[in-house]
Protein backbone atom coordinates (compact mmCIF):
# COMPACT_ATOMS: atom_id res chain seq x y z
CA UNK A 1 0.00 0.00 0.00
CA UNK A 2 1.57 3.55 -0.86
CA UNK A 3 2.00 5.72 1.99
CA UNK A 4 0.87 9.15 2.55
CA UNK A 5 1.16 11.17 -0.59
CA UNK A 6 1.81 8.77 -3.15
CA UNK A 7 -1.02 7.71 -5.89
CA UNK A 8 -1.62 4.38 -6.14
CA UNK A 9 -0.52 2.54 -9.71
CA UNK A 10 -4.01 2.57 -10.71
CA UNK A 11 -4.55 6.59 -10.64
CA UNK A 12 -1.55 7.04 -12.59
CA UNK A 13 -2.70 4.79 -15.17
CA UNK A 14 -6.13 6.86 -15.56
CA UNK A 15 -4.07 10.02 -15.39
CA UNK A 16 -1.64 8.92 -18.12
CA UNK A 17 -4.73 8.10 -19.91
CA UNK A 18 -6.87 11.01 -19.63
CA UNK A 19 -3.21 13.39 -20.81
CA UNK A 20 -3.03 11.27 -23.82
CA UNK A 21 -6.76 11.48 -25.04
CA UNK A 22 -6.08 15.03 -24.41
CA UNK A 23 -3.12 15.99 -26.32
CA UNK A 24 -4.38 13.75 -29.34
CA UNK A 25 -7.47 15.63 -29.32
CA UNK A 26 -5.30 18.80 -29.49
CA UNK A 27 -3.15 17.66 -32.23
CA UNK A 28 -6.62 16.40 -34.42
CA UNK A 29 -7.98 20.25 -33.02
CA UNK A 30 -4.77 21.82 -34.94
CA UNK A 31 -4.35 19.33 -38.01
CA UNK A 32 -7.99 20.18 -39.17
CA UNK A 33 -7.62 23.80 -38.66
CA UNK A 34 -4.55 24.11 -40.17
CA UNK A 35 -6.30 21.62 -43.21
CA UNK A 36 -9.76 23.68 -43.30
CA UNK A 37 -7.23 27.11 -43.93
CA UNK A 38 -5.21 25.58 -46.16
CA UNK A 39 -7.97 24.52 -48.37
CA UNK A 40 -9.49 27.88 -48.04
CA UNK A 41 -6.32 29.29 -49.24
CA UNK A 42 -5.88 26.94 -52.07
CA UNK A 43 -10.14 27.59 -53.46
CA UNK A 44 -9.61 31.47 -53.17
CA UNK A 45 -11.04 32.89 -56.15
CA UNK A 46 -7.90 34.20 -58.65
CA UNK A 47 -7.61 35.91 -61.63
CA UNK A 48 -5.99 38.27 -64.18
CA UNK A 49 -7.27 40.94 -66.92
CA UNK A 50 -6.02 42.94 -69.61
CA UNK A 51 -7.85 45.08 -71.78
CA UNK A 52 -8.16 47.76 -74.44
CA UNK A 53 -10.58 50.87 -74.97
CA UNK A 54 -10.90 52.62 -78.50
CA UNK A 55 -11.05 56.26 -78.04
CA UNK A 56 -12.63 56.10 -81.45
CA UNK A 57 -15.19 53.96 -81.32
CA UNK A 58 -15.79 53.32 -77.16
CA UNK A 59 -15.48 49.70 -77.43
CA UNK A 60 -13.73 47.68 -74.36
CA UNK A 61 -12.82 44.85 -74.54
CA UNK A 62 -11.56 42.76 -71.51
CA UNK A 63 -9.75 39.53 -71.04
CA UNK A 64 -10.43 37.68 -68.00
CA UNK A 65 -8.01 34.44 -67.05
CA UNK A 66 -9.08 32.25 -64.01
CA UNK A 67 -5.68 31.16 -62.56
CA UNK A 68 -7.65 29.92 -59.49
CA UNK A 69 -9.10 26.45 -58.50
CA UNK A 70 -12.97 26.95 -59.11
CA UNK A 71 -15.19 28.88 -61.85
CA UNK A 72 -15.84 32.34 -61.39
CA UNK A 73 -18.87 34.34 -62.11
CA UNK A 74 -18.33 37.76 -64.12
CA UNK A 75 -20.38 39.85 -62.40
CA UNK A 76 -20.11 43.63 -62.90
CA UNK A 77 -17.33 45.85 -64.67
CA UNK A 78 -16.84 49.30 -63.65
CA UNK A 79 -14.92 52.07 -65.71
CA UNK A 80 -13.25 55.33 -64.34
CA UNK A 81 -12.10 57.92 -66.07
CA UNK A 82 -8.93 60.14 -64.26
CA UNK A 83 -11.15 62.48 -62.83
CA UNK A 84 -13.57 59.32 -61.18
CA UNK A 85 -15.68 59.74 -63.13
CA UNK A 86 -18.28 56.60 -64.10
CA UNK A 87 -18.40 55.26 -67.57
CA UNK A 88 -21.63 54.64 -68.91
CA UNK A 89 -21.44 51.15 -71.11
CA UNK A 90 -23.03 48.18 -72.26
CA UNK A 91 -21.80 44.83 -71.58
CA UNK A 92 -21.83 41.37 -73.77
CA UNK A 93 -20.94 38.71 -70.98
CA UNK A 94 -21.65 39.96 -67.88
CA UNK A 95 -22.73 36.76 -65.79
CA UNK A 96 -20.23 34.30 -67.79
CA UNK A 97 -18.61 31.36 -66.22
CA UNK A 98 -14.99 31.23 -66.34
CA UNK A 99 -13.72 27.97 -65.62
CA UNK A 100 -10.51 27.25 -63.30
CA UNK A 101 -7.83 27.42 -65.80
CA UNK A 102 -9.82 28.74 -68.54
CA UNK A 103 -10.34 32.60 -70.02
CA UNK A 104 -12.83 34.32 -71.42
CA UNK A 105 -13.58 38.12 -73.44
CA UNK A 106 -16.18 40.53 -72.74
CA UNK A 107 -16.78 43.51 -74.73
CA UNK A 108 -18.68 46.81 -73.85
CA UNK A 109 -20.07 50.00 -75.69
CA UNK A 110 -18.95 53.05 -73.73
CA UNK A 111 -19.67 56.23 -73.79
CA UNK A 112 -17.89 59.14 -72.50
CA UNK A 113 -14.73 57.70 -73.97
CA UNK A 114 -12.10 60.94 -74.11
CA UNK A 115 -9.16 60.87 -76.81
CA UNK A 116 -6.02 58.70 -77.56
CA UNK A 117 -3.80 59.03 -74.13
CA UNK A 118 -6.50 59.34 -71.62
CA UNK A 119 -6.19 56.92 -68.72
CA UNK A 120 -8.74 54.81 -67.31
CA UNK A 121 -9.34 51.93 -64.26
CA UNK A 122 -11.41 48.99 -65.00
CA UNK A 123 -12.50 47.20 -62.44
CA UNK A 124 -13.99 43.67 -63.22
CA UNK A 125 -15.71 41.62 -60.17
CA UNK A 126 -15.68 38.03 -60.06
CA UNK A 127 -18.07 35.57 -57.74
CA UNK A 128 -17.34 32.47 -57.20
CA UNK A 129 -18.05 30.11 -54.68
CA UNK A 130 -15.63 29.93 -52.12
CA UNK A 131 -15.78 34.06 -52.47
CA UNK A 132 -15.58 37.48 -54.77
CA UNK A 133 -12.59 38.97 -56.26
CA UNK A 134 -12.69 42.42 -57.75
CA UNK A 135 -9.56 42.66 -60.35
CA UNK A 136 -8.44 46.52 -61.16
CA UNK A 137 -6.72 47.29 -64.16
CA UNK A 138 -5.78 50.34 -66.04
CA UNK A 139 -5.48 50.78 -69.46
CA UNK A 140 -4.67 54.10 -71.59
CA UNK A 141 -6.92 54.58 -74.41
CA UNK A 142 -5.80 54.28 -78.45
Amino acid sequence: MPSRGELSPLVSVIIAAVLIVVGVTLIMLFYHGAKSMSQRALNAPEAEASGSISASTGVVTINIYNAGATQLAISGVKIYGSDGTVLNCSWNGIGTIVAAGGSYGIVGQCSGVGGAGDTYTIVVTLNGTSGSLAESLTVTAS
